[in-house]
């Protein structure tokens, strides 16, 4: 199963983490759609995006029960010449 996911925020302290599960990479058929309400986040940081949408996304991932093969997010796996750690490095460590 493949998910994609991104997160709206509502407000400086509100959001929606939201997924689509789908079967395949060619699949036009969703399997499931999630979300998980989150009342609390962190204030957006540049360059520290992921302290904000890394808590969201594992939210998320906590109410879907059934194994992920791969996730599709909206973000970096390093930033900068120095690759400093973004939110897809992150939620590889994470997980």
């Amino acid at each position: 199963m493949l998910l994609a996911v991104d997160v709206d925020y509502k407000n400086d302290s509100r959001a929606v983490a939201a997924g689509v599960v789908f079967r395949a990479w060619s699949s036009g058929t969703i399997e499931a759609v999630v979300h998980q309400d989150i009342s609390a986040v962190r204030p957006y940081q540049p360059g520290r995006f992921f302290e904000r949408e890394l808590p969201c996304i594992l939210a998320l991932l906590e109410t879907y029960s059934r194994p992920v093969e791969t996730i599709i997010i909206d973000g970096y796996v390093y930033l900068g010449s120095d690759r400093r750690d973004g939110l897809g490095a992150c939620l590889f460590d994470a997980l």
